[in-house]
């Protein structure tokens, strides 16, 4: 019995496990940004320009077997555009897929199926760039003139 629940346990997790994966990127020795730095999240569609001095650093792709909702999307599109060392994310798809359910045998004597059901899920194609904000730009300056005094 116990054998089941734990098996039952893995099926649940991996129905919301991530796939998400930067599909390409620009220049892969990028320093990561701090996960305390803000980053833009502009829907193509409302905003068709990019920036014209971004600095374009990949595209990014989640899947529908990620966690489903479109606040959990956007989170996990920041993060991974932080890692990518962007401070702006380019919403170039926001689409609505439905995942069907799956039914899982779990063998052995005292045999049992084990079913999900489907769900609707948020899938996000993006590309991410780092355009540097007057604000970025300040806090360099400070940081420079901090070295310099000491």
């Amino acid at each position: 019995m116990f054998r089941v629940l734990i098996l039952l346990g893995l099926v649940l997790l991996s129905a919301c496990s991530f796939n998400a994966k930067v599909m390409n990127t620009g220049d892969t020795k990028v320093t990561p940004l701090d996960a305390r730095t803000p980053v833009s999240f502009v829907l193509a569609q409302e905003v068709p320009v990019v920036p014209e001095d971004a600095i374009y650093r990949g595209t990014f792709e989640t899947s529908s077997n990620d966690a489903c909702t479109i606040d959990k999307m956007i989170d996990v599109t920041l993060e991974k555009a932080r890692h990518a060392g962007a401070n702006l994310v380019f919403a170039k798809r926001i689409k609505e897929v439905y995942v069907p359910g799956t039914t899982t045998y779990i063998g052995g004597v005292a045999g049992a199926m084990v079913s999900t059901s489907g769900r609707h899920c948020v899938t996000i194609l993006a590309d991410f760039y780092f355009a540097e904000t007057p604000a970025q730009a300040k806090h360099e300056r400070e940081g420079q003139e901090a070295k310099w005094k000491n």
